[in-house]
């Protein structure tokens, strides 16, 4: 039987809506990630799913 959880985020989809929303805003990488502690590069990654956030990142 496969694992099934409704619950769990999809990286992919929130990678695109966190370039949305930046974008949306006229944000750059380096903007957000002044702000929030993560490397642009992190964020680059997570934007684009190949990369995945840990907890710390999404709270």
């Amino acid at each position: 039987m496969g694992y099934k959880n409704e619950n769990l985020i999809n990286t992919i989809e929130l990678g695109r809506t966190i370039k949305r929303r930046r974008t949306e805003l006229k944000l750059s990488l380096r903007d957000v990630a002044d702000v929030t502690n993560v490397s642009a590069s992190t964020l680059s990654r997570i934007e684009n799913g190949t990369g995945k956030p840990d907890a710390d990142n999404i709270a």
